[in-house]
């Protein structure tokens, strides 16, 4: 123990470090089960200083982590922090994520009650890293509270940003917390110190739940513009508090394609300003492996109705497809992408050298959303009623554009061929907070590919339909059907 504890006060470098530490590794390992809790917590505080960046490597580290979860009902709290710290150095590990969740059962409100800003940050950090979700509702209600009765906490960037991504990866926003979120930053004028992060995390935030608060996206869109343009890329192995990571754009164009039909930003300055710095990042050797993320971003832009040609080049390379055909989590994204450049773009379609599979790859289920969306029900058997008026042979739910997993109605002929598509703007698919019907950004963009064919398309707005009778709606799916078939 004091010879480890002496790495941390001796100038050692690099190969003799990391030749002490393996021997060491091997010793302390061996005696773990002879350690004290308190002894493997400060031996996990030795190797996090000395071999920060390494530590998950080491055998002791893991077995630490074994025999702290063992000992579970018996540690302090100090003790319980430490080691939810540690398990969070494990970047989205099952096994980390298992152990959190027992961590946070044994978490009694009395224990929550008592959590510093500081602690709060350390269960927050561990299961964000961990992609674990907190199961325990007084813990997420604490995050919550923390907020909305600590609003300095906005002008502690840091903290603010750490509960934001509990927030979103928790799906815990409601309209009052972020309405209470959008005055308080616009009231205490915050905002002019936001980093880019804090920006894109803000309004993520908020994009997650549909929300779009006009006066707080018309500031921080255009201070977010402002920064992008600013700043200059220098290469991706120097790290600098000015040069803008990629990802973060990533998740800012994700966010302007979330509400594209508010149109943030003009299609020009997707092109003079975001494309450009894409391409930079590209060139610099940031992003340009990551075809997952170059997918996205296209994806993004095309959203916004901005064909990134510019883009094309960097994203559909022979290697790049060769990755694209062999990682199947990436298709669905892939898949609509290629699918919408085929029907908006069919000359840009033709040039490139992978095409999109025609048939939904994913078995959607319609039930998870009929739950959540009553006006399909209510939709279906008053259309049963008037069929034959509208000579259909029948109504069926349908998922008309494939790769977008967004339920519709669709109108069938006694041929077969296709006559109407119903869509519906409800909660599941249109933006909060604005006094009228704007769809959602994949919404949006089905919308705009149905447009492409040559049936006709109904949306239906249960904002309007809620106060009608079943008499009324029947005479406005009238009207509409004859109007449009």
């Amino acid at each position: 123990m004091d010879i480890t504890g002496s790495l941390t006060t001796q100038n050692i470098q690099g190969t003799e470090l990391a030749s002490i530490l393996k021997e060491l590794d091997v010793e302390y390992t061996l005696r773990l089960p002879e350690l004290s809790i308190r002894d493997i917590l400060q031996l996990l505080n030795v190797y996090m200083s000395v071999a920060q960046n390494q530590i998950t490597e080491y055998k002791f580290y893991n077995k630490a982590l074994n025999a702290l979860n063992d000992s579970l009902p018996t540690l302090d709290k100090k003790e319980l922090l430490q080691f939810i710290f540690y398990l969070g150095v494990r970047k989205k590990c099952l096994e980390s994520q298992t152990m959190l969740r027992q961590c946070q059962k044994t978490m009694t409100n009395e224990f929550i009650d008592s959590l510093t800003s500081e602690e709060l940050c350390i269960i927050c950090i561990s299961t964000f890293k961990t992609s674990t979700k907190i199961i325990n509702k007084a813990l997420l209600e604490k995050v919550k509270k923390y907020i909305d009765g600590n609003l300095s906490v906005l002008h502690d960037f840091p903290l603010f940003v750490t509960l934001v991504k509990t927030l979103r990866h928790n799906r815990c926003q409601d309209d009052n917390l972020l309405n209470t979120i959008s005055y308080t930053i616009i009231f205490n004028k915050t905002y002019p110190l936001y980093t880019f992060p804090t920006i894109c995390h803000i309004m993520a935030l908020f994009a997650d739940y549909f929300y779009y608060d006009k006066n707080l996206f018309k500031i921080i869109t255009q201070q977010g513009l402002e920064q992008l343009n600013d700043c200059k890329f220098v290469s991706r192995n120097v790290y600098l508090a000015h040069q803008l990571r990629a990802k973060d754009i990533k998740r800012f164009l994700w966010v302007l394609s979330m509400f594209s039909d508010l149109k943030l930003v003009n299609r020009s300055v997707l092109k003079t300003l975001f494309i450009p710095k894409i391409i930079e990042r590209i060139d610099g050797g940031e992003i340009n492996r990551d075809v997952a993320s170059l997918v996205d971003i296209t994806l993004y832009l095309w959203m916004l109705n901005c064909h990134p040609h510019e883009l094309v080049p960097y994203v559909f390379t022979k290697e790049n497809v060769q990755v694209l055909r062999r990682d199947s989590k990436n298709h669905l994204r892939l898949n609509l992408l290629l699918y919408a450049i085929l029907i908006e773009d069919p000359a840009l379609a033709k040039t490139l050298p992978i095409k999109p599979s025609m048939v939904r790859e994913n078995d959607y289920s319609s039930v998870f959303q009929l739950r959540k969306r009553p006006l399909f029900e209510r939709l279906l058997k008053n259309l049963d009623k008037i069929k034959k008026d509208l000579n259909i042979s029948k109504f069926e739910l349908s998922y008309e554009i494939p790769h977008i997993n967004i339920v519709g109605i669709t109108g069938y002929r006694s041929g077969g061929t296709k006559a109407v598509y119903i869509e519906v703007l409800d909660g599941y698919t249109q933006i909060r907070n604005v006094e009228f019907d704007v769809p959602v950004g994949l919404m949006a963009l089905k919308l705009r590919l149905l447009d492409q064919f040559e049936e006709g398309v109904l949306v239906v707005s249960q904002r309007e339909t809620d106060d009608m009778t079943d008499s009324e709606l029947i005479n406005f799916l009238l009207d509409e059907i004859k109007l449009i078939c």
